[in-house]
């Protein structure tokens, strides 16, 4: 089969044609790749230095896809049937099993089923990897409930960079869950922020007077979600926090502009953790996740997934998740000349070089079911 691997070249992603279909093991399904889609951080892996501690020639590139079930474990099957369509995420870039291929192997209990109307596959196909980051820093990190039966009586919740993929989807996971959303992002996605239910929403430029506003307005704030994952916005998000601290959670390692209060725990995490298996990647994480947070976070992962027996088909099939919009590569004005593995190739190029055009893209990777 094709797939994209880490290229000889600095900077290149090789588009090889000799690789094996890999084959579904324990609990395992085969699925057709039919739309993969595109992450901030797939060209990480291009950059040695970046990836040093993951990276391998055999790795295949990609998280995102939504496809049709091919074959899978007799375990697997008895939970998600062939033909079946589904959309998740693996761990690509670090290990074998990358989204950017003609076939993936993934574990039937990390899909999710596609409902059979009222979305569009390229973005379900964009879904799964933000909606798990923001899911994992909310209740592995900052240890919110976010179960959507339970109203959390309005604790209010700072999410600096909700403009984001992520942010968008935080902020839909803590309304659902009644909490407060306190919303900082750029001018451009306040009104798609007031429209997702946010009432509070304050700009990202102004970061004095963001702060000063959000501390008069909830001396008591006691978690926050960085998004944006700046130096600057983790100071902000520091000083927004009231005088008895709290938790702060950011999406990238940065260190803080100003000292970090000894009643302020700052954390950065891997969403990888939500699989449960070690993986390279994992090694930037020190000190190294215990087997048991590894199991807690996979069995999470598996209450949202599980196919249609989780709470994320629920909550699709219900209508209640706002999907966010997408561009196909290479089918718009713009955005690329090339379509299928070699779009992907094409987009992860210039990614790596800083010139890829705004927006969430999707790839399609084969042109039908069949």
């Amino acid at each position: 089969m094709r797939a994209l691997t880490i290229g000889q070249a600095l900077g290149e992603a090789l588009l090889r044609r000799d690789m094996a279909v890999p084959q579904p093991g324990h609990g395992q399904l085969l699925v057709k790749v039919l739309f993969a889609g595109q992450n901030t951080t797939d060209p990480y892996v291009l950059d040695a230095t970046a990836s040093s501690s993951y990276r391998h020639p055999s790795h295949i590139l990609g998280n995102d896809f939504l496809g049709v079930v091919v074959d899978g474990s007799r375990e697997a099957l008895e939970r998600v049937p062939r033909s079946a369509r589904v959309c998740g995420w693996v761990m690509g870039d670090t290990s074998v099993d990358g989204s950017y291929a003609d076939f993936l192997v993934c574990d039937a209990d990390m899909v999710v089923r596609v409902p059979d109307d009222g979305y569009d596959d390229k973005e379900l196909a964009a879904l799964p990897f933000c909606f798990s980051t923001a899911l994992h820093a909310l209740t592995s990190n900052l240890r919110l409930d976010l179960n959507p039966k339970q109203k959390n009586h309005g604790q209010p919740v700072l999410v600096w960079g909700a403009g984001t993929s992520c942010g968008a989807y935080a902020v839909q996971l803590l309304l659902l869950s009644g909490h407060e959303v306190l919303a900082v992002s750029g001018p451009e996605s306040k009104a798609t922020l007031q429209r997702l239910g946010v009432e509070h929403v304050f700009p990202r430029a102004a970061i004095e007077e963001t702060v000063q506003s959000i501390r008069s307005r909830w001396p008591s704030l006691s978690h926050a979600l960085d998004c944006f994952a700046s130096s600057q916005s983790i100071d902000a998000c520091i000083r927004c926090l009231g005088k008895d601290g709290g938790l702060l959670h950011a999406l990238w390692p940065k260190d803080a502009c100003v000292q970090q209060p000894a009643n302020v725990a700052v954390s950065f995490d891997l969403v990888h953790c939500m699989h449960g298996k070690r993986v390279p990647i994992l090694d930037m994480l020190q000190p190294a996740p215990s087997e048991a947070k590894l199991q807690r976070d996979r069995a999470m992962a598996t209450q949202w997934f599980s196919y249609d027996r989780g709470a994320l088909y629920r909550l699709l099939v219900e209508k209640r998740i706002t999907l966010l919009p997408v561009t196909e590569w290479g089918a718009s004005p713009g955005f690329g000349s090339l379509q299928g593995l070699e779009g992907v190739q094409e987009a992860l190029h210039l990614a790596a070089k800083g010139r890829l055009p705004s927006g969430k893209i999707v790839h399609r990777i084969a042109s039908s079911n069949g």
